[in-house]
Parts: structure tokens; C-alpha cells; sequence
């Protein structure tokens, strides 16, 4: 197992990469379990016994970041941006991609939720992608179709990786040059070069002795499995397990419960009476 990056006394630094918008709210939805590993929220919590507030993060700082020249970005009149998302919300940008608080080398984490997977990112958005996995200092998470800019961006080429099971065959067919789109709810691999040399700058600092990781998240709410095992894996694991057991998920297992086929024929019967319901309205 890799040694634990984040001491209780780390400031940990997430992004959050909002390329392009209009964005799945539960994809983002499960960042917060960062949050919640913070003093700043363990803290108030009369429930819990002071051991517990101990071991947590002293520090969790998340940004917002999306690309400026964005026209799916929303302005608010006062200089804020807001990036649309589903269900009739937005969120605030705290950062461009060219804020120095977001540079190669200054987050943790990056994580990338979910775009319409017809969307591509903008280059802008590509090379900050490219950068952050070539810096060898931050973890990289996708969410659901959060996995399309990242296989733009070419992070993923010759790597194992995942993405929501029904646009797996359209992944297979876009994105040729990455080695295998595995049929779970999470996957994680190195982001080490893939001839196996280590990239060097950085790396002993942030990670110990392994590298940056990448880590992708499957359909939607699949975010909230990788993020409580990433989180399982790289902190304190008594602190991840009481978040996970607050949040109360991080249950399921890599594993899905039903095979493929029988995934496709769950979609084929609920799908097909659908169609020749609407067929005989027609007439």
C-alpha cells in the first residue's frame, strides 16, 4: 500500500475543472467529501469524540475553475462568472485557468466532473489538463463523462481507465491510443510516464515515494465510490471511514452487481415498450 500524502496537519488544495459547461450536478456533488475531512466541518460536531477532530485535514481549500473565454459562462454584471449546470443551478467561478492559486504544482487534486459528452474542451482547458498530469505533484479524478476531456486532453492514452457503461463503446471509438476502457465503477492507475520513468519534478515532495495517480469515476453517482476510496486510500483511513459513514457512501464495490449483458437487457425492457407504447400514440 503507498504511504498516506496527507498528514492532519496538510492544506490540501482542490480543483475543480468546469470544462465546458453546462455540468451534472451530482457529478460535482461528491467534492464535498474533501470538505468534509476538514477541522473546519469536523469540528462543530458535538457528536463526534475530540480523537476524531484531531486526525482531520487542518486545512481544505477548494476553487472553481473554468476558462475565461468560456461563452458558456455566465456573467453576473459585478466581474463574477457562473458556470451553468443541470437542474436550474450554477456555480461561481473562483478561479480562471490562469490564476497563479491553481498552477501546476499548487493543487492536491484536481477533479473533472462531467460535461455533455458531445462537448470538447477548449485547447486552453487541454494543456491545463496535460500540465497538472505531467507536474507529477497532483492526483487526478474524472467523474462520469468528466473522463471525454480528460481522454482529449491525452492523459489517458496507454493507461486503463473507466467511463459510464452505456458510452463505453463510444469512448472505445473516439479514443483509440488509451489501452482499455474497463467495465467498472472506479478505476485508478499511475501518472507515471507510461514507459515507466517517473515524472521528476516534485514527486518525492507531495506523494512520498509514489507518483501522481489518476483516478475515474464510471456514471454519475460512481463519483462519490472513487472519491470515498480515493479518500480511504491517500488519508487517514479512521477519519476517511467516519466521513464516508456521515456521507454514508463509499459501500459498493469496484465491482458492478450485474454483468453487461444483463445491464443491456435491464435497458432493452424498460426501452423497447417505451418505443411501441409511443409508436401506437402516433396513430
Amino acid at each position: 500500500m503507498p504511504p498516506k500524502i496527507y498528514p492532519t496537519s496538510s492544506h490540501i488544495r482542490v480543483g475543480v475543472l468546469l470544462a465546458p459547461p453546462p455540468l451534472q450536478v451530482l457529478d460535482l456533488a461528491p467534492v464535498d467529501l474533501f470538505h468534509m475531512l476538514s477541522k473546519g466541518y469536523l469540528g462543530p460536531l458535538s457528536i463526534l469524540p475530540q480523537p476524531i477532530k484531531d486526525v482531520a485535514i487542518h486545512k481544505v481549500e477548494i476553487f472553481y475553475i473554468a476558462d475565461e473565454a468560456d461563452t458558456s459562462l455566465i456573467s453576473t454584471g459585478n466581474g463574477s462568472l457562473l458556470a451553468p449546470m443541470t437542474a436550474n443551478m450554477s456555480i461561481r467561478i473562483t478561479a480562471p485557468l490562469s490564476a497563479p492559486e491553481v498552477q501546476p504544482g499548487q493543487l492536491s487534486i484536481l477533479v473533472i466532473p462531467g460535461p455533455d459528452p458531445a462537448s470538447k474542451p477548449s485547447e486552453a482547458c487541454k494543456s491545463f489538463i496535460r500540465a497538472h498530469a505531467a507536474c507529477g505533484t497532483t492526483d487526478i479524478i474524472t467523474v462520469c463523462t468528466g473522463i471525454y476531456p480528460a481522454c482529449y486532453s491525452g492523459i489517458c492514452d496507454g493507461r486503463i481507465v473507466t467511463g459510464p457503461r452505456g458510452i463505453i463503446p463510444d469512448l472505445r471509438s473516439k479514443f483509440k491510443a488509451v489501452k482499455s476502457f474497463e467495465d467498472k465503477r472506479w478505476s485508478h492507475c499511475s501518472l507515471a510516464k507510461t514507459d515507466g520513468s517517473p515524472h521528476s519534478k516534485g514527486m518525492k515532495a507531495a506523494h512520498g515515494e509514489r507518483p501522481a495517480e489518476l483516478w475515474t469515476a464510471a456514471g454519475i453517482t460512481n463519483g462519490h465510490d472513487c472519491i470515498a476510496a480515493y479518500i480511504k486510500a491517500h488519508f487517514n483511513l479512521e477519519l476517511a471511514e467516519i466521513v464516508c459513514r456521515i456521507a454514508d457512501v463509499g459501500e459498493r464495490s469496484r465491482d458492478y452487481d450485474t454483468g453487461q449483458v444483463t445491464e443491456g437487457m435491464w435497458w432493452v425492457s424498460r426501452i423497447l415498450p417505451a418505443t411501441i407504447k409511443g409508436f401506437w400514440r402516433k396513430d
